[in-house]
């Protein structure tokens, strides 16, 4: 009996033996074929690379192929309808550079000129624009067109505006201030309802006179319109003041009425100015057009 068993165990721990010797057999199998796996893809990234190469020098010969002096001349023109100038420049630059003795030169030479007369006009457009509001601005962008365009004809215009220069600001900036001087009349006088003409005053006997005009230029007449003289000292400091009614009463609208106001004199007194009021009223918006 011991005998069979001893016989049974042995037979299982061969039958064990032969078991682990197989599994060993098929990691190792396995193993290899994960490595043939990696060496095949190994080579076909490789062949990947190299076609990428090829690819891009493919791309690149092309590139030279379409590289003609025709085609650069092309794009100069297609930049030409869009009034690109400083793309035509600058792709009539790269086919001389390419090129120089292309039978193509002369007309990108012309171009490239044409260009530049437009580039020059764009720049003196705007230095006279400057010169009209009475910028001293205006010098820098003329001395870059003499600069950056000295063969154009437009340079010779910037070098003639250059010397007048200043006396060409000066009198744009003499007419914009009349300008403004004007606008601010016109919004002054829009908000006013009464417009002095005249004033004036001096000293009579012991007496300081004011006297002048006023017109009304409301749509409506103006009852008891008083008329108060303001004098102040040489500081601006206040001395005295004195009204009287202005002599038409009503006065009606487009209607120019005069007055006369009179105070006590006062060697103190270094200027006067004038107001209006109504009777028992508030001030009368006036504007003065006789300054």
């Amino acid at each position: 009996m011991g005998t069979k068993v001893q016989s049974a165990g042995a037979i299982a721990l061969i039958a064990a033996l032969l078991s682990t010797a197989g599994c060993n057999q098929g990691v190792s199998d396995a193993s290899k074929a994960a490595d043939e796996c990696r060496a095949r893809a190994d080579l076909l990234a490789n062949d990947l690379q190299n076609a990428n190469v090829k690819i891009l020098e493919l791309q690149e010969q092309i590139v030279r192929l379409s590289e003609t002096d025709q085609a650069f001349l092309d794009k100069a023109i297609a930049a030409e309808t869009e009034r690109a100038w400083g793309k035509v420049v600058a792709i009539l630059d790269q086919l001389l550079g390419k090129w120089p003795n292309s039978s193509l030169a002369p007309t990108a030479r012309k171009k490239i000129a044409a260009a530049n007369e437009e580039l020059a006009a764009v720049q003196l457009d705007e230095a006279e624009r400057l010169i009209s509001v009475g910028s001293d601005s205006a010098k820098q962008v003329l001395e870059g067109i003499v600069r950056d365009y000295p063969k154009t004809k437009v340079a010779s215009k910037a070098k003639a505006s250059l010397g007048s220069l200043s006396s060409q600001i000066a009198k744009a900036k003499k007419k914009r201030e009349a300008e403004e001087r004007e606008q601010y009349r016109r919004l002054a006088r829009a908000g006013s309802v009464l417009e002095v003409t005249a004033f004036g005053w001096s000293k009579e006997y012991s007496y300081a006179i004011v006297e002048g005009a006023v017109k009304n230029i409301s749509s409506q007449s103006l009852r008891n319109v008083e008329a108060v003289a303001i004098f102040e000292d040489k500081s601006g400091g206040f001395i005295t003041s004195d009204s009287a009614l202005i002599e038409y009463n009503p006065i009606l609208a487009g209607q120019s009425s005069p007055f006369r106001v009179g105070a006590r004199w006062n060697p103190a007194m270094a200027t006067c100015r004038i107001e209006f009021k109504q009777l028992m009223g508030g001030e009368l918006p006036v504007f003065h057009s006789w300054r």
